[in-house]
């Protein structure tokens, strides 16, 4: 069975329906549920790969995928191909007296030369021979100063292996053959890496070898090019293993040698190798404590009372302003966005209910500035995006990313979430992970999100209560946001209900502050003829 047909026939007996272009398969994402058949498979190769690249943007071969799924993957689609290495031929004799010399100068001594089998051939380069269970697989060259060179189609393993002791629980791994030397000069059993820093072809061959160890240290060459193969050879061995970065007083063991450092201190360095772990997981003792501080208390709200309640408008912080059709909210976000021009920070808006012209209407009537001052003193400040109708998630992120980091905006209003493209198969989920992305968005790009959202209707009971549970679709809308602002404007029925409610036209409610955990209701007028929310008050 060829490979083509190996993959076919996976995915027709997934039922997946697939349109093939040449060699490749296109079709609904069955991971991250696309109805816009961002999937595509190779046939011949099985290699995968999702373009929702917010939503999923996984990618693997055919095992992979069927892992994903929950499927036991078959021999048949996992088959690997045994490459035959050549072995060298290699005619050697003893090293001469210039050679002698030069290791000499290294500080590298005739047993250590011995133990490793370091000859020389016939032109007089040095031949560092590679042994794996006690046969030579491979030969590197070294013509003095430094010229390299080495046997062709040879097996790529690691230089020095067949010196580890069999109960050896941790495997230290240098960059070089002379430190794989030094590191015998200073009593210190250690393997080098075949072929550079981030060549990381070794691994594959050696797996089953590095499954003896427990743990592996790395003490590549201390320069960028030894930090990139520490992370080029975590990246392919993950977490398995105990891995830690030694980082010696020299960029490597044959310089510590060759400085005379001594062996005690570099043996202390092997013991207090850093531990590597994944970026996401801190130890205390990794927090810098001049940032452990309280909550920031954030730019001053525009609405009266609010930046008593919320604390303010905290940088890396997603707010929801929920609310029925023409219960305020629009009109008290676009309040908020013209109080932050006003304090000199520069905001973006997106309102895809509205023309541009209204919105910008709204706010020169909420600054209380005539047109042509208004437009005079935030031409430059005012960054607002024309889109209307369904908008894609996706679309909306890339501009917004480009906004914070074009023009350092950071008060985003989103107006609103109905009005964005979102998937109706399971819309909840797809709720979910909008709100998931806009609140990394914040934090990614230390700005404070406005995301306008509607209510389902209330029942009449309620009276004027309003709580999260009200918010329109999925319960994941609140959970992942840090602010929740619930607007309800006041009836005259309502007033006859509560007589408290004579002098005010809008509640507004702190319903969650993940920040500081306060919370409660403003009770407040509004004057049509500035657009703006003030204290209620006796009229």
């Amino acid at each position: 069975m060829t490979a083509t047909a190996s993959v076919r026939e996976y995915l027709d007996g997934r039922g997946f329906t697939y349109r093939i272009t040449g060699s490749e398969a296109t079709m609904n994402c069955p991971l991250c549920q696309d109805t816009e058949r961002k999937f595509s498979i190779n046939l011949d190769s099985g290699a995968w790969q999702c373009f929702h690249r917010n939503r999923c943007g996984k990618s693997g071969n055919l095992y992979l995928l069927q892992k994903e799924l929950g499927d036991e993957p078959e021999q048949s689609y996992a088959k690997t191909f045994v490459k035959v290495y050549r072995k060298p031929d290699v005619k050697a004799h003893s090293l001469d007296a210039a050679a002698a010399a030069w290791f000499a100068g290294r500080k590298i001594t005739q047993g250590t030369l011995d133990r490793f089998k370091v000859w020389q051939v016939e032109d007089g380069r040095i031949a560092l021979p590679y042994f794996k269970a006690g046969t030579c697989v491979a030969v590197k060259y070294r013509r003095l100063p430094k010229t390299f060179s080495q046997e062709k189609d040879c097996e790529p393993v690691l230089y020095g292996r067949d010196l580890v002791p069999a109960d050896a629980e941790r495997l230290l791994i240098v960059e070089g053959e002379l430190d794989a030397l030094a590191a015998w000069e200073y009593g210190i059993v250690a393997v080098s890496v075949p072929g550079g820093a981030i060549n990381t072809q070794w691994i594959s061959t050696e797996w089953n070898f590095l499954k003896r160890f427990k743990g592996i240290d790395l003490a590549l060459d201390g320069d960028p090019a030894g930090e990139d193969g520490v992370k080029a050879i975590q990246k392919r061995l993950g977490w398995d293993w105990d891995l830690s970065r030694v980082e010696l007083p020299e960029k490597d063991l044959n310089d510590c040698l060759m400085k005379s450092i001594a062996v005690e201190a570099v043996k202390r360095c092997i013991e207090k190798a850093r531990a590597l772990r994944p970026e996401e997981i801190k130890l205390l003792r990794d927090i810098d404590f001049a940032t452990v501080e309280a909550p920031d208390p954030g730019m001053a709200c525009e609405i009266p009372g609010l930046t008593e309640k919320l604390g303010g408008w905290r940088l890396g912080e997603l707010t929801i302003h929920g609310g029925e059709s023409y219960a305020g909210k629009s009109t008290a976000t676009m309040q908020e966005a013209t109080g932050a021009l006003r304090r000199f920070k520069r905001v973006c808006v997106c309102n895809l209910e509205q023309k541009l012209s209204s919105v910008v209407w709204t706010m020169v009537q909420q600054s209380g500035m005539n047109r042509a001052d208004f437009v005079s003193c935030y031409a430059d400040e005012l960054v607002l995006l024309d889109l209307h109708g369904k908008v894609a998630v996706e679309k909306l992120l890339d501009l917004m990313r480009y906004v914070a980091r074009r023009y350092g905006a950071q008060f985003f209003v989103i107006d609103s979430l109905g009005c964005l493209e979102i998937a109706r198969d399971d819309h909840w989920l797809r709720q979910k992970e909008t709100t998931a992305a806009l609140a990394q968005f914040a934090k990614d790009a230390d700005v404070h999100v406005h995301l306008v959202h509607h209510l389902r209707k209330p029942g009449k009971d309620k009276g004027v209560q309003v709580d999260h549970s009200d918010l329109e679709g999925s319960a994941w809308i609140r959970n992942l946001s840090d602010n929740v602002l619930l607007y309800r404007r006041i009836e005259d029925a309502d007033r006859r209900q509560q007589a408290n409610l004579d002098f005010v036209d809008e509640v507004v409610l702190v319903d969650k502050n993940r920040a500081l955990g306060t919370g409660g209701s403003i009770l407040l007028t509004f004057d049509s003829s500035t657009k703006r929310f003030e204290t209620a008050r006796e009229r």
